[in-house]
């Protein structure tokens, strides 16, 4: 994988194609391989998945077999978190108390401004509607956490990676990592988020179901 988010056709498209391929390049020559020995590569940019079809059709001229994952997680948990996440910084938020010490209007503005980045179903929708939907894998954040080591083995197939590998040298499945401030979610914001995504929640079910613990869109 190549280090960071690249977000090139989520922000930066305004920088030559070479400037994209380059951090490919550079990440094969960090991680050299035997003669003979393939290689996959990928990245992960987190815009990606709510960028506009026209996007998405740029993405396809130019990578047309590539494999495609996207996490899923339920939209009010994922509202709240980026909002915990985003006003513990200083340069967001002078405010002493977090993302509690903001006015709940302009906090609402701010789930309203995001709303985009919960609504899984329109981003499942775009990309297949431009890609084959074998192409895309749909991983569920909730029930990846749950059962790591069959969402990992889920992505591995999906890419054409050998599953030949040592679970207890990975640690990533054995513990949940990038946690968030820890913030009980008060009863006012929880019934607003609850309305705003109510219908996404619907329509997710429709598209993806509930039961398997991965599942890859077909």
């Amino acid at each position: 994988m190549v280090p960071d988010e690249i977000e090139y056709f989520s922000a930066h498209l305004d920088y030559p194609l070479e400037w994209y391929l380059n951090h490919f390049a550079r990440q094969v020559a960090a991680t050299p391989r035997p003669a003979g020995v393939s290689r996959t590569l990928g990245e992960k940019s987190a815009r990606y998945c709510s960028i506009p079809p026209d996007r998405i059709r740029l993405v396809h001229r130019l990578l047309p077999d590539a494999k495609l994952i996207l996490m899923t997680r339920d939209p009010v948990v994922r509202h709240w978190s980026q909002a915990k996440r985003f006003f513990s910084k200083r340069r967001f938020n002078k405010l002493e108390g977090g993302v509690l010490a903001i006015p709940r209007q302009e906090l609402f503005d701010f789930f309203e401004r995001m709303r985009p980045l919960g609504e899984f179903s329109t981003m499942i929708a775009n990309w297949i509607e431009v890609y084959p939907a074998r192409q895309l894998l749909i991983v569920s954040q909730e029930r990846a956490l749950a059962h790591p080591r069959a969402a990992y083995d889920s992505v591995l197939e999906h890419i054409g990676v050998s599953r030949d590998y040592d679970p207890e040298a990975i640690g990533l499945l054995q513990a949940e990592t990038n946690l968030g401030p820890k913030l009980k979610m008060p009863d006012d914001i929880a019934e607003y988020l609850e309305g705003m995504f109510a219908a996404e929640r619907e329509r997710l079910r429709e598209l993806i179901g509930e039961s398997p613990s991965v599942y890859a869109q077909h």
